[in-house]
């Protein structure tokens, strides 16, 4: 709606959300009797016109723009293969990239994914680190590709040799007969969760990886793709993390078959 306090103060035309209208003589009233003045004279006064000052570099705002219009994009064509979405939601979100002038190779973290994929006929994740590097982590009969990809970076982020197991096997031994014995399957992988549980009761006997847990903060933030959709469990901890994760609108067991 038009901001009709903002064309009567300033003689400008200027849309705002009707609740903000309606709301906006109360307030006004409010400030008015806290601070004896009136702070702002229209709706558009208190947001929009201040949002500029939040932005000191355009180019940087630009790029995480653009990456959130791709990472947008991933999750609406995995929806899109869940049948939660539209196919019009993917080619609307696919025309702004066009428009845009961006596409998948604007993300850096897709490729690395994919070809470790590739080459190790499994399902895999890359993962930006803060200081540029791009690690990746793969599914093994161990470990899921979500708990490779932590242990490599906490391994990364410490300065671990990878030849090193943070998990120790008495550990491990028992949570494995576990699964075996509930699930009655053999190959049956640790999730990031387990592994982050084993690795904590590590770190009580073991500074080294009691230190390296607490690295997990610095991936706030990071950057992540995955050659497959990651399960919900898996991908419920990484968004703890608050990891960037995209995935391809692949199933998990699908990925691996046709690779």
């Amino acid at each position: 709606m038009i901001d009709s306090f903002h064309l009567d103060a300033y003689g400008e035309s200027a849309v705002n959300y009707n609740r903000d209208l309606s709301t906006f003589p109360i307030l006004k009233d409010i400030l008015h009797k806290i601070t004896g003045t009136d702070i702002y004279k229209s709706p558009t006064d208190m947001g929009i016109n201040m949002v500029k000052d939040c932005i000191i570099n355009e180019d940087i705002v630009n790029k995480a723009c653009c990456q959130e219009i791709i990472r947008r994009y991933y999750n609406a064509k995995c929806d899109y293969k869940k049948d939660l979405t539209d196919e019009a939601t993917v080619e609307r979100i696919k025309l702004l990239m066009t428009e845009l002038n961006i596409n998948e190779k604007n993300r850096d973290v897709i490729l690395p994914a994919l070809n470790k994929s590739k080459k190790e006929k499994t399902n895999a994740i890359s993962l930006k680190l803060p200081n540029g590097k791009i690690i990746t982590g793969k599914r093994t009969n161990l470990l899921s590709a979500a708990s490779s990809l932590i242990i490599n970076a906490i391994k990364e982020l410490n300065h671990i040799d990878d030849k090193v197991y943070l998990l120790s096997p008495a550990v491990l031994e028992p949570i494995m007969k576990l699964k075996e014995s509930t699930f009655f399957n053999k190959t049956y992988n640790l999730n990031l969760q387990e592994v982050l549980i084993a690795l904590s009761i590590c770190s009580v006997t073991n500074p080294i990886i009691e230190k390296a847990i607490q690295s997990l903060e610095q991936l706030k933030g990071c950057e992540a793709h995955a050659s497959y959709m990651v399960s919900n469990g898996d991908l419920s901890i990484l968004k703890r993390l608050r990891i960037n994760l995209t995935c391809e609108p692949v199933f998990a067991n699908d990925n691996i078959l046709n690779i």
